[in-house]
């Protein structure tokens, strides 16, 4: 919503690709501005994010929001998709702790006592005084 709003305050021009908003011109073509290698070496504005010039005015196409988020997929689906494997998840309640769960739990600890007690013996330990030289008259 703030982006949104400060749109419309804002000198450059920020467009989605396939944007039907996207500046067109008969007679000049865009001119790419970024040094991005994309898939499309063409670099048309319809089909690539970028940054781009068309005559004097200067415009960044993006991707669309949807295309950043990564899909999940719940257990169930996970499933009906491949009804025949085998499959174990971090997120699966169904299944009791198995006998390698458990022991990577008393892996992990011993492991933290032992960083613990290198912790420990690291420590510098008390020095005893010195008696400072005294010089002869």
């Amino acid at each position: 919503m703030a982006d949104r709003g400060a749109e419309r305050f804002s000198t450059s021009i920020s467009l989605r690709v396939n944007d039907a908003s996207l500046p067109q011109s008969a007679t000049d073509t865009p001119v790419r501005l970024d040094n991005a290698q994309g898939s499309h070496p063409s670099g048309s504005p319809a089909d690539t994010a970028g940054v781009y010039r068309l005559g004097a005015q200067t415009y960044a196409v993006n991707r669309p929001w949807p295309e950043d988020m990564p899909d999940q997929i719940t257990d169930e689906k996970l499933h009906l998709l491949l009804p025949e494997a085998s499959i174990s998840s971090m997120q699966s309640a169904e299944e009791a702790p198995s006998l390698v769960q458990e022991a990577w739990k008393l892996f992990l600890f011993f492991v933290l006592a032992c960083l613990l007690m290198e912790a420990l013996l690291c420590l510098p330990g008390q020095t005893a005084k010195r008696p400072s030289p005294t010089t002869r008259p």
